[in-house]
């Protein structure tokens, strides 16, 4: 594995700090009252593509060391599924790390689906399937869900987040959801597919993190350069106090304006087309009408 620094920890040890964090948090998670969401809410679109083929890896080797144990082979449950890639998106945005199974609107992680008893999760980059069920299995806790004598059926994230060129850099979240019942559906097994997932949290914690924006392509912060007649995508990130990645959220978050539309457009999806030669300020605001607002400035050349 290539090692990567993601805010001064290398990924291994990123992964090792996800996991040790959520001890306490992820061997109370059945025990803990349900709490009501919070009130007020904003709405954060995230895109995340699903890897079937790596879950249903990870269910094998899941399996292998339910078996050295004596307990049964879980299946692979589609309803659990999709809770899981719902959670993988949160956590994408907002994980604290002193109650990683709490939602980013407040609520326990179990109020994802009523069949949830447990839930193992991680985020990294560069990383397999195999890294990850290996460092759950040195954690007490995750160790504890994955032998989970109670368990039938589990539904299994392993999803990039974003949609960035730079795959080798793509945020992972793998999130495992367990249940006592039996298999309802079986999802698929290979492929990847993308999903749109609105990600609901509470305003205080919006507040608290940064947006940022650049260009998809080049990456450029404050000055895209764009030649007449051409177009870029707007990479809108959220970055959270509670997380060490900030995350690609889908510019369908925001409504988006141009100072000078003459000069260079923007569509409703944060897509800019240069027009004629000059400068414009493109700023992105939240639609719940936080204050929240992203710019960037754009000089289109002949």
């Amino acid at each position: 594995m290539k090692s990567r620094t993601i805010v001064g920890l290398p990924v291994t040890r990123r992964i090792w700090a996800c996991l040790l964090v959520a001890l306490l948090a992820l061997a109370g998670t059945c025990l803990l009252p349900t709490v009501a969401h919070a009130s007020s809410t904003t709405t954060l679109v995230v895109q995340v593509r699903q890897d079937n083929a790596a879950a249903t890896s990870m269910l094998k080797r899941i399996n292998t060391q339910r078996k050295k144990n004596g307990l049964v082979k879980l299946k692979l449950d589609k309803e659990l599924t999709s809770a899981a890639i719902t959670r993988a998106a949160e956590v994408a945005v907002y994980m604290p790390l002193e109650s990683p199974h709490r939602r980013p609107d407040g609520r326990l992680a179990r109020t994802v689906n009523g069949r949830v008893s447990y839930e193992c999760c991680a985020e990294s980059t560069n990383c397999s399937e195999s890294m990850i069920v290996d460092s759950w299995m040195d954690s007490l806790s995750h160790r504890a869900g994955i032998l989970l004598q109670s368990a039938r059926s589990v539904g299994i994230a392993c999803v990039t987040v974003g949609k960035s060129y730079q795959m080798y850099e793509n945020q992972q979240v793998w999130i495992l959801e367990f249940s006592s019942t039996a298999t309802k559906a079986t999802p698929p097994t290979k492929g990847r597919k993308t999903y749109t997932k609105k990600v609901r949290m509470a305003n205080a914690n919006v507040k608290a993190g940064k947006f940022a924006v650049t260009d998809r392509i080049m990456g450029f912060k404050k000055t895209v350069p764009l030649e007449r007649g051409d177009s870029c995508e707007m990479n809108p990130t959220f970055k959270s106090k509670r997380t060490a990645w900030a995350t690609e959220i889908s510019p369908k978050s925001f409504t988006w304006k141009s100072s000078n539309p003459s000069v260079a457009s923007v569509n409703r999806n944060g897509v800019i087309k240069g027009k004629k030669r000059g400068t414009t300020v493109i700023t992105g605001k939240l639609k719940n009408g936080l204050g929240r607002q992203v710019k960037i400035r754009v000089k289109v050349t002949e």
